[in-house]
């Protein structure tokens, strides 16, 4: 698991989001973009605030977000919409409606925003709904000779008294 908070702009999404398109890319992998409520994540499937924008703007590529049912969004390039997806757009708020998946393509979870700011209304058991959503996406790999999902999540420094930095101490 790996938490990266700091200050706002310094490039923590960005950077996380270039390296598991480049790994999804190179390694035919996939990966999960996780925020904390469904409403967030519909607001960034408009090109235009997509948190996939700046990777088109400042490095050429070319990804967009496509509704795949009520719960997920997919990540594609554009020039292979009909391909599988590099990764999902996913809710923390609506995990609980797709337990029992399998996540066998995925290799990382990539959390954005999870602490959120001072005048946002804080989830209840943002770190149990965490732990739950590891657990279903991962599956105990490591039990059957494979490598465990990572867990990448970042925010702004805007409180670190955050349930979800408590849970895993």
């Amino acid at each position: 698991k790996f938490f990266f908070v700091g200050a706002r702009g310094t490039g923590k999404s960005f950077g996380v989001l270039n390296y598991e398109y480049q790994r999804c890319r190179d390694n035919n992998g996939k990966f999960f973009y996780v925020r904390t409520n469904q409403t967030d994540l519909d607001l960034l499937t408009d090109p235009e605030v997509s948190p996939f924008l700046d990777l088109n703007v400042k490095l050429g590529y070319d990804l967009t977000l496509k509704s795949k049912n009520k719960y997920m969004t997919a990540v594609y390039q554009n020039s292979e919409m009909n391909n599988d997806p590099l990764g999902s757009c996913i809710a923390l708020s609506t995990v609980h409606h797709v337990r029992g998946m399998s996540a066998a393509l995925y290799q990382d979870i990539f959390y954005d925003e999870f602490i959120p700011e001072k005048h946002v209304r804080k989830m209840k058991g943002q770190g149990r709904a965490v732990r739950q959503m590891y657990e279903t996406f991962n599956r105990n790999r490591e039990l059957e000779g494979e490598l465990p999902m990572r867990l990448i999540c970042c925010a702004n420094s805007d409180d670190l008294n955050n349930d979800l930095l408590m849970e895993y101490d």
